[in-house]
């Protein structure tokens, strides 16, 4: 005999999934016009009346400067320069390690 294929019957989604869905499928991106300044967060706590519960505060990344092209290559070069020193550094520890305790 061969075996009956079966439709697997969809579970029920639970309430937090759907109401995860409504939210995501309600909320849009905020446009850069209705994105707040960074001077208007701070590090102060929120008013709890404003908040809702469990719900995190959006924030945007506040843009820093941008490096050229020879800021970022001397950047990288400086860490390429420290893992060097210190793949080195562990070299030399593991080699003086198999000395002494051999």
């Amino acid at each position: 005999m061969t075996k009956r294929r079966t439709r697997v019957a969809q579970r029920e989604l639970t309430r937090a999934e759907l109401i995860a869905i409504e939210r995501r499928s309600s909320t849009q991106a905020p446009t850069a016009t209705e994105m707040p300044a960074p001077e208007a967060y701070s590090d102060e706590p929120m008013a709890t009346a404003s908040v809702k519960r469990g719900v995190l505060p959006t924030r945007v990344a506040a843009a820093g400067g941008t490096l050229s092209r020879v800021q970022e290559m001397a950047y990288i070069r400086a860490d390429l320069r420290r893992l060097a020193i210190l793949s080195g550094l562990m070299l030399a520890i593991l080699a003086i390690l198999a000395i002494v305790l051999r």
